[in-house]
């Protein structure tokens, strides 16, 4: 009884970027998108507009090249398209809206982008723990940041959360803990 009235506690104050969508006993969905990124966000869409223009006028530059300039390498016009292909990805990462949906002995989660998603489904069964494992903030990165992991029977670890703050984290590991009933293995801040 007290371990339910410290899931409800959980869930009725989940951290920035996450919402409970359904609690009940047979289900409970939960949704999580990135908090606190707006001006990343706003950075990152001005650098590939930009960055683009310049992708799409160096291409221009190399199929028909100017008679007085000289000719444009396609080594810098696929440098050019690769890294914007790669800041493209991860700010595709910061728009994408992630859920984790307990029902029956399953554990489904999902990520979506622009109606684009990727669903993965674990048995209950499967599921030996939770691990909160430390993802930034050593040598060069100066951002501390927390992700969490689930240990599956095979001997695998499933990717759920990555580069968030420790008590996002740490919340739905908890949760998890709770209504899965499995080990949860936090780290300290």
């Amino acid at each position: 009884m007290e371990e339910e009235r410290s899931l409800q506690v959980l869930l009725e104050h989940p951290p920035k970027g996450f919402k409970v969508i359904e609690d009940n006993k047979f289900e409970l969905v939960i949704r999580h998108r990135n908090a606190g990124m707006g001006c990343m966000t706003t950075f990152l869409l001005v650098w590939l507009g930009g960055w683009g223009w310049a992708c799409v006028a160096m291409l221009f530059q190399y199929v028909r090249p100017s008679p007085d300039q000289e000719p444009v390498s396609l080594l810098i016009v696929l440098a050019l398209w690769f890294s914007e292909f790669l800041v493209g990805g991860f700010f595709l990462y910061v728009l994408a809206r992630r859920s984790f949906r307990l029902e029956g002995s399953m554990l489904t989660f999902e990520v979506e982008v622009f109606g684009i998603r990727k669903v993965r489904t674990v048995s209950k069964d499967d599921i030996r723990g939770v691990k909160q494992v430390k993802d930034g903030g050593e040598g060069d990165d100066s951002f501390p940041s927390w992700g969490l992991r689930l240990e599956t029977g095979e001997r695998r670890s499933i990717s759920l959360l990555f580069r968030q703050p420790h008590e996002s984290s740490r919340w739905l590991g908890q949760v998890l803990q709770s209504r899965l009933g499995v080990p949860f293995h936090d780290v300290p801040e």
